[in-house]
């Protein structure tokens, strides 16, 4: 059985991996915190493969973990990482890449496809748990339950009504749009392959986790013009912006990678403060200027 600690601050990350447990996708802003086998894909480590990808081929080199250590909002590439290393699952490549898919290239991907489906039954299962060790811990059991047993059509039935919901739902959540250019979107879901459809750039906030989120589309001719993410705000994406997000939001630790990212981890923001960020992309996006 995995034993987990969830930290809150890089500090808390820092002090559980000195006690021998492996931090898994524990990255705050810029800051992440890794162990011997570097199982993180943010910030300076975005070159690396998704954790579930790495982890399954530990795994299938007889790489055993117990003891893990987390942060923010527990996700399926992280989840099955950990079942992976604490021999909870079964080891499947091609179910490691397709997770891998989902969590870092899913612009055109069609959520709904058989492949996909245990991915989002596991976030249909998940949605509304908390960033704490209680809903870490319950996420790693959905996880290890969905991928060890035959799924239910009651469940395919649910998620795909989940998903059908999501897609409405996420559509009438986009507050603000720069038309072709930038959004912002209020939502506690997660809606990108939706919101590109309307501007290649994004800034979502959750109003339950009270964080912002930024992505986008790096591919042309997914939204309403020939434009994608890179043409809107510079071909550094959003590298070239954490520091400016830093003092908009007046806290360190924005960051991500040039496509995906967010504000600090585990620090609270408001709305206002995500419009601010989507005011400062439209000045920049009509400009080329801060």
């Amino acid at each position: 059985m995995a034993d987990l600690i969830y930290a809150n601050t890089l500090d808390e990350a820092i002090e559980a991996k000195n006690k021998g447990f492996e931090p898994v996708e524990c990255a705050f802003g810029k800051e992440s915190v890794v162990g011997k086998f570097i199982l993180d894909h943010h910030g300076k480590y975005s070159n690396e493969p998704a954790v579930s990808i790495k982890a399954a081929k530990l795994a299938q080199q007889g790489v055993r973990l117990d003891n893990f250590v987390v942060t923010g909002q527990a996700d399926c590439d992280q989840m099955y990482a950990i079942a992976a290393l604490n021999g909870r699952i079964p080891i499947n490549m091609e179910e490691a890449e397709w997770i891998a898919i989902m969590d870092t290239n899913p612009i055109g991907k069609d959520r709904t496809w058989l492949k996909y489906l245990p991915i989002l039954i596991f976030e249909h299962q998940t949605q509304g748990l908390e960033n704490n060790l209680e809903g870490s811990k319950e996420a790693l059991n959905k996880l290890i339950n969905v991928y060890t047993r035959n799924i239910s059509g009651k469940e395919i039935n649910a998620a795909l009504q989940y998903e059908e919901t999501r897609k409405m739902t996420v559509l009438s959540d986009l507050k603000m749009i720069t038309a072709g250019k930038v959004g912002l979107a209020v939502s506690e879901k997660k809606g990108f392959d939706v919101w590109y459809e309307k501007a290649p750039v994004i800034i979502q906030y959750n109003p339950i986790s009270q964080s912002i989120t930024f992505g986008l589309c790096p591919i042309r001719g997914v939204t309403l013009t020939a434009l994608d993410g890179f043409d809107i705000i510079g071909p550094d994406g959003f590298n070239f912006h954490y520091s400016e997000f830093d003092k908009i939001l007046g806290s360190p630790g924005c960051g991500g990678r040039d496509v995906v990212g967010g504000s600090p981890r585990n620090e609270k923001f408001s709305e206002a403060d995500a419009v601010k960020l989507y005011a400062y992309l439209t000045n920049f996006a009509n400009t080329g200027m801060k």
